[in-house]
Parts: structure tokens; sequence; C-alpha cells
């Protein structure tokens, strides 16, 4: 079993107002939190800023992970923030996509080579969120 801890979502009002704010503590105290508790990995969601979603993801991965050594799960359906979260390889070597809603059956490889990802052992793996 893996377990992803998902407190880090902009749609949480603490979190969205860290977010904000800017407020480090805050999410390094939530994702330490997480860790202790035994997640495998730390979901990282920024999505409740139009427009300003890749910039809060890219705060987001960078403030985390200065907390914790847990791989991230990059939350969002939208290739251009999960682009602005990943650029330089400045993310951990482990991570994973969650919440690639967007995705119909047969296109996951056309989505996923939009995002600038390279395949490496102990590199990215992609979850698509199942239809309601």
């Amino acid at each position: 079993m893996i377990i992803v801890a998902e407190r880090l979502n902009a749609s949480r009002r603490g979190v969205r107002e860290a977010l904000e704010k800017r407020d480090a503590d805050f999410i390094i105290r939530e994702a330490r939190i997480q860790a202790e508790a035994g997640a495998d990995y730390i979901d990282v969601n920024g999505g409740t800023f139009p427009g300003r979603e890749g910039e809060f993801l890219t705060w987001l991965v960078e403030v985390v992970q200065e907390a914790t050594d847990l791989p991230l799960a990059l939350d969002s359906p939208d290739p251009a923030a999960l682009k602005a979260a990943l650029p330089n390889g400045s993310l951990s070597s482990r991570w994973t996509l969650g919440s690639i809603g967007p995705c119909r059956p047969g296109r996951l490889t056309e989505w996923l080579s939009t995002l600038p990802m390279k395949r490496r052992e102990g590199g990215a793996r992609a979850l698509p969120r199942r239809p309601r």
C-alpha cells in the first residue's frame, strides 16, 4: 500500500491562506506532520488560484522539499502548472502525478509528452484520476 498525504491542498482554507501569504512555516509544519504520520508521498496542490496555479505549485514544491525527503505527488490537471513546477530538475528525483483528469483513455502518453520529464530509474509515474 502507498499512502499519499493530501493535506497540502489549496482548497483547504489554511493552506490557501498560507499560499497567499507565502507562510512557509505553516506549509513546513503540515508537510512534517504528514511525514511523521507515515505518508509515502506528500501531495501538493495550488489549484484554487486561476492563472497563478503554476506559481503557487512551484513555491509549494520548493518549500515542501526543504521540509521532508519524501517524494511529492504533483496534484494538478493543468499541464502549464506542472511545467512551471518541474523546471531545471529542481524537483527531487522521485515523484508522481495526480489529478490528471482531462486524459481520455489512450491519451495519457500524449498528455505526458507535453511535460518536461525525463524517464529514469526512480523518476515519474502518473496516476490518472478515475472517472466518477
